[in-house]
């Protein structure tokens, strides 16, 4: 396939450019390259190739459901910068604001 002027036109109707002339000629030669390279790459042989959704195969893995006891507190105990009655102590996320007054325009 190869590209011309006109095509460039349609195209950039479609689009909604408005190009100048300067522009078109510089879009056409980009474009030109561009369609040129698809046809370089038309031109390789994929008859023994098998499609593919991914480059890689991806599968699900599946393991045996069972519970188990993987708690273990005194492993916190060691990490948290503060452990209280079984619990890692941390800041509190949010603000006490009952004090403040808000008005309302």
């Amino acid at each position: 396939m190869s590209i011309d002027r006109d095509m460039l036109s349609k195209v950039a109707d479609l689009a909604r450019l408005r190009l100048n002339e300067a522009e078109k000629e510089e879009f056409y030669g980009q474009l030109a390259h561009i369609v040129h390279y698809f046809a370089k790459i038309n031109e390789i042989d994929i008859a023994d190739v098998e499609p593919a959704a991914h480059i890689i195969e991806i599968r699900n893995v599946f393991r045996q459901d069972t519970g188990e006891a993987n708690f273990n507190p005194d492993g916190f105990k060691k990490i948290a910068p503060e452990y209280e009655k079984g619990h890692v102590v941390v800041p509190g996320a949010i603000e006490d604001r009952r004090d403040e007054t808000f008005y309302c325009a």
